[in-house]
């Protein structure tokens, strides 16, 4: 029998999941809810090697994975065509290990996760926002008002915000 997931790979740093073809929807959104991600995710029984992880969704997923939200010991952090996601999770503020954040066309991504949890991220120091038009113009010095994200990425050594 085939393992279903990770719990074999002990020594695994870097991993791609993706990109996939739009023609089986469905059969790919599942990928992410069934796979068994348990082999890297850190607990008290396990340490988990991996370090960096990209991701590919599909346009029309609106939520990350699930279980990406125990990953906390990545260093670098990749996330592509999550289209259908208007505002990131506050559990990313858990990755306090994070050095580098990127997100590539996330179409309707208007937030991040909240001030406190983005202060969490106190090792972070590049983020790149590509193809993501909604959340680039909340992201200036000249955004204001309560949909500005400024204050959450001011701080941040190296930003890149593009429309694309």
């Amino acid at each position: 029998m085939t393992p279903k997931g990770f719990g074999f790979l002990t020594s695994l740093n870097c991993l791609v999941i993706g990109p996939f073809s739009d023609d089986n929807d469905h059969e790919n959104s599942s990928i992410y809810n069934e796979f068994d991600w348990s082999g890297l995710i850190s607990s008290s029984y396990s340490s988990s090697t991996l370090r960096e992880l990209k991701l590919y969704g599909l346009p029309h997923m609106d939520s990350l994975p699930f279980l990406l939200q125990y990953l906390t010991t990545l260093i670098s952090l990749s996330l592509h065509d999550f289209g259908g996601i208007e505002a990131l999770p506050d559990w990313l503020g858990n990755f306090t290990a994070l050095e580098y954040l990127d997100l590539s066309d996330f179409k309707k991504l208007r937030h991040l996760p909240s001030d406190d949890a983005m202060r969490r991220l106190t090792k972070l120091k590049h983020l790149r926002v590509f193809c993501s038009p909604l959340l680039k113009e909340r992201c200036t010095p000249q955004s204001s008002g309560p949909d500005s994200q400024w204050s959450k990425v001011s701080h941040i050594q190296y930003l890149d915000i593009s429309s694309g």
